[in-house]
């Protein structure tokens, strides 16, 4: 007799459980300094990963500003340096079943962020979640006009105001009437 083989069991294959993309939500989208951060919830029973990031910004009010770096629940995935929007990544970053990771994108050289922002995340390669904020940009600054600086005028110096002369008035000399002076008389009978 030959022997004849033995089959070889084949391995069932484990079902990957799909996730319920309406399980995974934004819970809000917000600015932090100079960060847009968006929390997103996974309600899911399983946990899914985050695949692909998309990032619109805008980029006319500071325009040396960029994006340094994206973060989903604390782990660095994009070390960026993008002056030019749209910024996008690739990622494989676990977000564990019923859990809340907030998303952030770090901006350099902008104090303040201002224009609109939109954050597209897909899970999976199948399960997109988006969210968009708005920051209006403050009204434009009056041109401050150049003043002259003022010219020094010199001081005048005090002047010396003569101070009225008496215009002396005059006094009447006293008339005195003329007493007759005494003529000499001859006398010849004396």
């Amino acid at each position: 007799p030959t022997p004849s083989r033995t089959p070889t069991p084949s391995r069932t294959p484990t079902i990957t459980p799909t996730p319920d993309c309406a399980q995974i939500e934004v819970r809000r989208i917000y600015f932090s300094g100079d960060d847009v951060r968006m929390d997103v919830r996974n309600n899911n029973p399983i946990g899914v990963y985050l695949t692909s990031t998309y990032f619109d910004w805008t980029d006319f009010y500071h325009p040396d500003q960029y994006v340094n770096e994206f973060r989903f629940g604390g782990t660095r995935y994009y070390k960026g340096n993008d002056y030019n929007p749209p910024t996008t990544a690739s990622s494989n970053v676990l977000f564990p079943p019923n859990t809340t990771y907030t998303w952030r994108a770090d901006f350099n050289n902008a104090p303040t962020l201002y224009g609109d922002f939109t954050v597209r995340l897909t899970f999976n390669g199948v399960c997109t979640v988006e969210g968009t904020i708005r920051r209006n940009t403050p009204p434009p600054s009056p041109t401050p006009t150049k003043t002259p600086k003022p010219t020094k005028t010199p001081t005048p110096l005090p002047t010396n105001t003569p101070k009225p002369t008496k215009t002396p008035t005059r006094t009447p000399r006293s008339t005195s009437t003329p007493t007759p002076t005494p003529t000499a008389t001859q006398c010849f009978d004396c």
